[in-house]
């Protein structure tokens, strides 16, 4: 470590608080947290890259089954050296077409929209083709007989993007930082606009 201490980066406090609370449980000095503000892969690249300039780095990258090239394309093209490792898989529910069935059924089939929030790429994928079965999600290719209205919400621009770009559904409303007050407040107001 060159007598350095080692430094995380998150895109979320979210996260960099669960880590601190890690290291407090286990007794160890408070970690070296940094980019938490950043919201997304987009925005924390470049930050990477730019707490980083002055020195070279390896960087061990945590990572999931399903995540987007982003940050690892800007930091390997900004010449930082990568070390993947692969933490988690993410796996859709089994039950989720029955349990979504088992919560619609007493609601009524039409009346105000309902708001679809999708926090991940992945998730939406597993779920568009069942939510497809119960809503007209404001796609080209929706059929609106007996499904019930609804409009879509994403986190943050990743989201968004696979939202619009993959499965060619129509966002109404995105938040600009992934944080639940955001949400809601983006959400709110695309409600005042278009009830």
């Amino acid at each position: 470590m060159h007598g350095r201490k080692p430094c995380n980066f998150f895109r979320r406090e979210t996260t960099a608080t669960a880590l601190r609370e890690v290291f407090s449980t286990f007794g160890l000095p408070d970690p070296d947290i940094r980019g938490q503000t950043s919201g997304n892969a987009a925005s924390l690249g470049p930050f990477i890259l730019e707490d980083l300039r002055q020195r070279p780095a390896k960087l061990l990258y945590l990572t999931g089954d399903k995540n987007r090239d982003t940050i690892s394309r800007i930091l390997t093209e900004g010449g930082i050296s990568l070390e993947p490792l692969q933490v988690y898989e993410t796996r859709g529910s089994s039950t989720f077409e029955s349990s979504l069935a088992t919560a619609l059924a007493p609601c009524p089939k039409s009346g105000k929209h309902w708001w679809i929030v999708f926090f991940a790429p992945s998730a939406a994928a597993f779920v568009t083709p069942i939510l497809r079965k119960y809503f007209i999600l404001e796609s080209r290719n929706s059929e609106s007989q007996g499904l019930l209205p609804s409009k879509i919400a994403a986190i943050g621009q990743t989201t968004d993007a696979f939202l619009q770009e993959d499965l060619h559904l129509h966002v109404a409303a995105m938040a600009q930082k992934p944080a639940p007050e955001n949400l809601i407040s983006i959400i709110k107001l695309q409600d005042a606009e278009d009830p």
